[in-house]
């Protein structure tokens, strides 16, 4: 597959994530949202944000959708745990290896999804 349709995965994945994450805050300053619901919710928005766009990967894949959704997949939770290990304190737990095992799980499942509804072959160019 193409490098520019992982590109605009990656985009679709921070561009919903922004958006989420400005409506969660919007939700918690007008103390709508706050406490457990808040630690959900915030929990939930990358988890969206990944299923988009491995939706948008698979959309753009021919065959083999979950392969996709893993590669797709690995390539976030490399992105992030750089990030996490250069700007944020290294502690690995339990709880957060769950949650990547999630996150992986979600862009399998978002490709698979995808690929059952394809782009016309005009506009896969």
């Amino acid at each position: 597959m193409k490098t520019i349709n992982y590109l605009k995965g990656f985009l679709w994945v921070f561009l919903t994530i922004i958006v989420l994450s400005f409506l969660v805050t919007l939700l918690h300053y007008f103390n709508i949202l706050s406490g457990k619901g808040l630690e959900t919710i915030s929990l939930l928005v990358p988890i969206i944000g990944l299923l988009l766009g491995s939706i948008f990967i698979g959309r753009r894949s021919r065959q083999k959708g979950w392969l996709e959704g893993i590669k797709f997949g690995a390539i976030y939770l490399v992105i992030i745990l750089l990030f996490s290990l250069l700007f944020f304190h290294p502690d690995f737990s339990i709880k957060i290896g769950v949650y990547y095992v999630i996150l992986l799980l979600t862009a399998m499942l978002g490709s698979m999804i995808g690929i059952n509804f394809p782009v016309p072959m005009i506009a896969n160019k």
